[in-house]
């Protein structure tokens, strides 16, 4: 039966389910194992699946924006929609970042625009290679999860996107009376909610601080 928007699931109705979900495993269904990253070592661990949260936990500086940036790439050369929520970099320094990696030409060389002619050669053949690859940006300086729950069900219902990075918790422009442990908890559990609300796997960077990592 209803109880607002959730249902009281009977044992039969437990045990239906439960057999789509072994079947759907054993078929090896994306939607029940997960869509793999592509990396093969964290494949060993981990698989994007819907409904679930990650962390990307780590000191400032160490690369997360990078890591976040290489994780949607890959899945875009596999053709897999996801959405980049970025609340600290524009979207042009992440497609420094991109090109960076696609042409191993140094970003800061393609931000000052100091390329010769065969590295234009090259940042323009990674431009067109990446013009009808699923790998959105949802640039918003300002972005709360509210927003970004907005733009995650805008992403998926328009471009079919599965993943959402986002970069990064602490950047969140939500309110909050408390202290920032309390605030940042209160974030958590609305992107929580929101990857088992609208189904997708959301990947967060999360920053630590280098004296509570010691």
């Amino acid at each position: 039966g209803q109880v607002g928007s959730s249902v009281i699931q009977t044992p039969k109705d437990l045990t239906t389910m439960y057999y789509e979900v072994l079947d759907g495993r054993q078929r090896r269904d994306p939607k029940y194992v997960g869509i793999p990253t592509g990396f093969s070592d964290l494949d060993q661990l981990v698989a994007y699946r819907p409904g679930e949260l990650w962390y990307v936990a780590a000191s400032p500086g160490v690369g997360k924006t990078t890591l976040l940036a290489n994780l949607q790439d890959e899945l875009a050369r596999r053709k897999i929609p996801s959405l980049f929520a970025s609340a600290e970099q524009p979207a042009v320094q992440l497609m420094d970042r991109s090109l960076a990696s696609d042409t191993s030409i140094d970003s800061w060389k393609i931000a000052r625009g100091h390329l010769a002619e065969d590295e234009w050669a090259r940042v323009s053949s990674a431009l067109a290679r990446r013009f009808d690859l699923p790998a959105y940006i949802y640039d918003d300086p300002s972005m709360t999860t509210a927003r970004l729950v907005a733009a995650a069900q805008l992403a998926k219902v328009r471009h079919g996107a599965q993943i959402v990075f986002v970069d990064y918790v602490q950047i969140l422009a939500d309110d909050g009376d408390d202290s920032e442990y309390a605030r940042v908890s209160a974030i958590s559990r609305r992107l929580a909610r929101m990857a088992r609300t609208l189904g997708i796997c959301v990947v967060a960077a999360c920053q630590v601080s280098r004296k509570g990592a010691e």
